[in-house]
């Protein structure tokens, strides 16, 4: 498997398309045929969810009291649903249960687009071009001792996503509901 990026960057790629770039670009698991997780894989991605979430949480919050409140609140709902998930049989196939978790994950998330009223798709691009940036100028991306990615020096200046998405969001704000209308062909 090569960790170099197979073709350029296109932003007519779908958001799928898009991950599994990343993913061969970054020696992540990329199989060709449906595959279930590994135990290991499945932990790590609700691990890399839960990170999200607690970003979430913590952007909402807006001081230390509230991040702390909200947290409490995400621990409990956490285990009402781990009693939840114990009251019911385990799935028949382990690949389709966890299909069935990341396609809600991935409705749940786009409910939060549609929750702030914003259109997801370039702002998409934006953090996928960011984490691309990651690739060194060899084309490679390299690692620290512990295998985290390192970004390039440059990486700030040139691939940082939050001052992009601010100005995604303001177009949005400025444009308001003319962003839903569909033109006429």
């Amino acid at each position: 498997m090569t960790n170099q990026i197979k073709q350029p960057f296109h932003e007519n790629k779908t958001q799928f398309e898009q991950v599994r770039e990343f993913h061969e670009a970054f020696n992540c698991p990329a199989p060709e045929v449906p595959t279930e997780l590994s135990d290991k894989l499945a932990v790590n991605r609700a691990s890399f969810i839960m990170e999200e979430v607690i970003e979430l949480l913590y952007a909402t919050a807006g001081n230390e009291e509230r991040f702390a409140q909200f947290f409490s609140e995400l621990i409990s709902n956490a285990e009402k649903t781990y009693g939840k998930q114990l009251t019911k049989p385990f799935p028949e196939y382990k690949l389709i249960g966890q299909i069935d978790a990341f396609t809600d994950i991935l409705y749940f998330a786009n409910g939060g687009f549609v929750e702030t009223g914003i259109i997801p798709d370039a702002i998409f691009n934006t953090v996928h071009r960011a984490n691309i940036g990651k690739i060194f100028p060899d084309g490679k991306p390299h690692y620290n001792e512990v295998g985290k990615v390192i970004k390039p020096d440059n990486w700030e200046q040139d691939h940082a996503p939050e001052p992009k998405i601010l100005s995604e969001v303001e177009q949005q704000i400025a444009l308001g509901s003319k962003r839903f209308k569909k033109t006429e062909d």
